[in-house]
């Protein structure tokens, strides 16, 4: 399994990913309108 700090870096990255596809696709400017996210 990964440790507690390469687990949260993971999910940081995949969550870029996931919200860098949906701004492109729906949400343009989204990134900057999430100020904080879990």
């Amino acid at each position: 399994g990964l440790s507690p700090t390469e687990y949260e870096a993971k999910k940081e990255v995949i969550g870029d990913k996931i919200i860098g596809r949906l701004e492109n696709k729906l949400f343009p400017g989204l990134k900057q309108s999430i100020v904080f996210k879990e």
